[in-house]
């Protein structure tokens, strides 16, 4: 772990499944708060509706963890926006109009998708069409699949983003990921950029397939535990979090 300026920059060399090799890791940049270049790292997505903070115990264990806000939460309510499946039940089985979905498999394998273009253990759905996201929320439902949506700034490896005059520029927090199944968590630190400026840096420093855009803003929490210690990484303490509908955890055994 790296402290650079006040957010911290952890290499977490970690993947759901088989080790990747060394040359193969994702490049190295300041900007990398995590990734999964060769141990077991496992990705939760965990509902926190009617909680008064992020539960405690999500960062209680022996192991290292990564504890970050997700999809948007409604401003009017304590709720997730988009498409939103917890463990196989469907809390909002509608989509938005964002391109981005991430899927978290049982075993806490992450993948993301285009929301027209999600491949799921051979097959492939449209989730814009309501039969087969019909079909794709039955099919989440047998196996517990999780499921978030959000903006995806790189698609296929093309930006899926452009610059707007006097778009809102915010620190950004965004899962990018490789065909190969290497994933990685870009966090701006200090810096406030557009949607645009944080998918072009992505671009440029790593080229990925995929790249998701994560909550932030008045709704940034990030929450280190490393060899034990805490350290927060975002905006918000864990006890002004009421106002979250959901995180994303990772652990590495």
């Amino acid at each position: 772990m790296r402290l650079i300026g006040v957010y911290v920059a952890l290499f977490v060399y970690a993947m759901s499944g088989p080790a990747v090799a060394a040359d193969d890791c994702i490049p190295v940049h300041a900007t990398l708060l995590l990734d999964n270049c060769s141990e077991t790292l496992s990705a939760d997505l965990v509902l926190i509706l009617d909680r008064t903070r992020v539960p405690q115990e999500l960062t209680l264990g022996g192991e290292d963890a990564l504890v970050v806000t997700g999809a948007y939460t409604n401003g009017e309510r304590v709720e997730p926006e988009g498409l939103v499946i917890e463990e196989g039940e469907a809390f909002d089985p509608y989509v938005q109009g964002w391109d981005g979905v991430m899927l978290i498999e049982p075993e806490g394998g992450l993948s993301l998708h285009h929301v027209a273009r999600v491949r799921y253990r051979g097959s492939l759905s449209n989730l814009r069409d309501k039969a087969q996201r019909r079909a794709f929320i039955a099919r989440a439902r047998q196996v517990g699949l999780s499921a978030i949506q959000s903006h995806m700034l790189i698609t296929d490896g093309m930006l899926d983003v452009r610059p707007v005059e006097g778009a809102p520029r915010f620190r950004r927090r965004v899962v990018f990921s490789y065909e190969d199944g290497r994933y990685g968590i870009f966090d701006s630190g200090p810096r406030a950029l557009t949607l645009f400026e944080a998918g072009a840096e992505i671009q440029a420093d790593y080229d990925p397939k995929m790249a998701f855009n994560l909550d932030m803003g008045s709704y940034d929490y990030c929450m280190l535990t490393k060899d034990g210690h805490k350290q927060d990484c975002g905006a918000l303490s864990r006890s002004a979090t009421a106002k979250l509908s959901n995180v994303l955890v990772f652990r590495q055994d």
